[in-house]
């Protein structure tokens, strides 16, 4: 065998370990931006479902007071189950805040809902585009304010987005 051979025999042996290494460093990076997708698409729905405060003048004639309430809004093409929102109300902003009864709502479809918080509880949910008096968000009173939404997506998994807005993924639903 001569030299040149020889070497050329090492040349193609390198080759072929380098087309080895960059074929297992592709793999990694292609598993990395499959799970990256896989996580991105498993928040889709979630990401766009929120709560949040909101005031609403009575129309009623001589009654002009504001009524306490919140929007709840899925705009993901799907409906969201087992939807539990937690909020607190405080009447000024130096108030301490006061914990209200969590709004519960079995199925939450694709759209945007005024509840009014009641003596009892919580209204019936009202389509926000359907009121004549559109509510107000509460944007300036850190005591009134949603403290956590809690659901579960239209794949089962359950979410919980905490009062700053942040989304953790719970699990699978039981």
């Amino acid at each position: 065998m001569s030299v040149f051979a020889a070497i050329g025999d090492g040349i193609a042996g390198l080759s072929s370990v380098g087309a080895l290494a960059a074929a297992a460093i592709a793999a990694v990076f292609s598993v990395r931006s499959y799970r990256a997708d896989q996580r991105r698409e498993e928040r889709e729905q979630a990401a766009l479902i929120s709560a949040w405060c909101a005031s609403r003048r009575k129309d009623s004639g001589a009654d002009r007071r504001s009524a306490r309430g919140l929007i709840v809004r899925n705009l993901a093409p799907a409906p969201a189950f087992e939807v539990t929102v937690e909020s607190s109300y405080a009447q000024k902003a130096r108030e301490d805040p006061v914990a209200l009864r969590p709004l519960r709502i079995a199925v939450l479809p694709p759209g945007e809902f005024y509840v009014e918080e009641q003596e009892r509880g919580w209204s019936f949910p009202e389509l926000v585009s359907d009121l004549a008096v559109p509510p107000k968000p509460v944007m300036n009173n850190p005591g009134w304010t949603v403290t956590a939404l809690e659901f579960t997506d239209a794949q089962g998994t359950v979410w919980r987005r905490d009062g700053r807005g942040r989304l953790e993924s719970l699990g699978r639903a039981s």
